[in-house]
């Protein structure tokens, strides 16, 4: 991905919109969040859905897993020596999503540490 930010994060049980909508400045959703042309020009949205029919469906551990979302988005296979991560969602696929990433030599981060990937914990479960 280059360099790239990569921002992983289905629709969070809580979270008034998925971070990943966040960055959407194409998403016209009444009360929705922007960041601007700036995120729109710098990040990609790939939403996917695991129940219903849609272009996209799959869950994230499988899309990444697979290589299907790297491909379907004309991207190169993450590089923790260039890319960064950050994840927000349930506990089990922060879970897998954390083993993907360590096993891909992504290191987690923290407020004192910086690494490769952060997880949001405003919204994880116990």
């Amino acid at each position: 991905m280059n360099g790239d930010f990569f921002l992983l994060s289905p629709e969070c049980s809580g979270c008034q919109t998925s971070a990943v909508d966040a960055f959407d400045a194409g998403d016209d959703r009444p009360g929705q969040v922007h960041v601007g042309e700036q995120a729109a020009r710098q990040l990609l949205y790939y939403p996917t859905v695991t129940r219903e029919p849609f272009r996209n469906s799959g869950r994230i551990t499988h899309l990444v897993n697979s290589g299907k979302l790297f491909g379907d988005l004309g991207l190169p296979v993450w590089d923790s020596a260039q890319d960064r991560a950050m994840l927000c969602g349930s506990p089990q696929m922060l879970a897998e999503m954390v083993d993907l990433l360590k096993r891909d030599s992504f290191t987690e981060g923290s407020s004192s540490s910086p690494g490769s990937f952060v997880i949001e914990k405003a919204f994880v479960e116990k």
